[in-house]
């Protein structure tokens, strides 16, 4: 009968992943906040998958270019994913 059981280190566990997770991720968004791109390019690489899956990740990147890289700072930089960016 004591406090320790599989159940709850499991749910510790879980609790532990998920946090590290959420953190991962606003730090990953944070240092790239100031680079334009989708929004759910910006917090996950959900966006990037879709187009893949879609086979219109060509045509995706060009819109994306032609809409987001118009920036005279950063000449065609375009966030695409939580950790990716494009060049053009």
């Amino acid at each position: 009968m004591g406090f320790i059981t599989p159940t709850s280190v499991g749910g510790g566990l879980v609790l532990v992943w998920f946090g590290y997770f959420i953190i991962k991720t606003f730090l990953s968004y944070w240092k790239l906040r100031h680079i334009k791109g989708p929004w759910l390019a910006s917090i996950s690489p959900a966006w990037l998958f879709y187009q893949t899956v879609r086979g219109k990740l060509y045509l995706a990147s060009q819109e994306v270019l032609e809409k987001y890289g118009r920036d005279p700072l950063f000449c065609f930089l375009v966030a695409v994913s939580i950790d990716r960016l494009m060049l053009s």
